[in-house]
């Protein structure tokens, strides 16, 4: 009998210890629910204010903008109601052809100018006159003739220049001041007497030394002669 009322009041006391604890757990649990719930409410409060931020930069940038199209709109509506100019399409145009050919003609004058150089000036030549005759056996063998000269050249020097130009024949020995004119067109000395020969004068005047060594001037007169006597000149 003590052990059964032993084990009810056990029974009791475990009773009344969890309904103790019960009514500790509950108010801490309620209290958590409530904080819960606020920090809920309060987040559901920032997100709908965010939201209400954003729709109103929204409607904001919607506003500026509408001007803006505005404006726009306006120029593209005035240049529709002013009205248009008629082309002409009569308007001249240069042929093609005659541009082509205006090109080709400056073309030509730019080169004919890039071909035509600036002439130089012609030095005057220097030229002296020689004349070969035989007149008892030939006759004229070259008529007074103008040559060419150079400064340092000597009577001899233009005699054979000429007589190589026309192809008449000469025969020359020694040089210098022992140059000796033999023969000239194939006529020799002492081919018609004993004294018979080639003389040379330069303006008349006889040559008082080989024609090797003799200068020449501008327009001398040089003329060979055949003689058949010198002595009798």
């Amino acid at each position: 009998m003590k052990r059964f009322i032993f084990s009810i009041m056990l029974i009791f006391v475990v009773f009344l210890s969890v309904g103790c604890a019960k009514d500790e757990v509950n108010p801490q649990m309620q209290e958590e629910d409530k904080n819960l719930a606020s920090l809920v409410e309060e987040r559901e409060m920032t997100l709908e204010k965010k939201d209400d931020k954003i729709n109103f930069q929204e409607e904001k940038i919607t506003e500026a903008d509408q001007p803006e199209k505005e404006e726009q709109e306006e120029p593209a509506e005035s240049n529709n109601d002013a009205p248009s100019e008629p082309k002409d399409t009569n308007e001249a145009e240069p042929p093609v052809g005659d541009s082509v050919d205006k090109k080709d003609d400056t073309t030509e004058d730019s080169d004919n100018n890039e071909k035509e150089e600036p002439e130089k000036p012609t030095e005057p030549k220097q030229t002296v006159t020689i004349t070969i005759v035989a007149p008892d056996v030939k006759g004229t063998i070259l008529s007074a003739t103008k040559v060419e000269w150079k400064p340092g050249d000597t009577v001899l020097d233009v005699t054979t220049r000429i007589t190589k130009q026309k192809n008449i024949q000469i025969d020359v020995t020694g040089s210098n001041s022992l140059a000796y004119v033999q023969g000239i067109a194939n006529i020799y000395e002492m081919d018609h007497g004993p004294f018979s020969g080639w003389e040379v004068s330069v303006d008349g005047k006889s040559l008082d030394r080989s024609a090797g060594v003799y200068p020449v001037n501008e327009g001398q007169q040089i003329t060979w002669s055949y003689t058949t006597n010198y002595t009798e000149e």
